[in-house]
């Protein structure tokens, strides 16, 4: 069964995953009209979950990159801290204590 999340979630989720993007780029992914995607992005900009930079590719016009605020990255689950801790068990358990050591100290 496929659950289907609302367009400006899914929004959301195309940019943690994909990082910045344009909008015609996020109409893409999204599978809507460019005017669709800039509905939905304007909407999460007011929310304040979204920013957008202007980008100067060479000529022509600069180009809108719209990426996730701090808030727009708090709606995802951190868990760097649980990822962390399994690295260094894993690399404990597999190379052993001296090898951990050694990647600690060179870090």
């Amino acid at each position: 069964m496929e659950i289907k999340l609302p367009e400006n979630e899914r929004a959301l989720w195309i940019l943690k995953t994909k990082g910045p993007l344009s909008v015609t780029t996020l109409a893409k992914e999204l599978n809507v009209t460019t005017e669709g995607a800039r509905f939905n992005i304007l909407k999460l900009a007011s929310e304040g979950l979204v920013l957008s930079e202007t980008v100067s590719k060479g000529r022509g016009r600069p180009q809108q990159i719209w990426s996730l605020t701090a808030t727009g990255n708090s709606r995802f689950p951190d868990t760097h801290a649980d990822l962390t801790v399994k690295l260094i068990q894993k690399t404990r358990e597999i190379l052993g204590e001296k090898a951990l050591d050694a990647v600690i100290e060179a870090h």
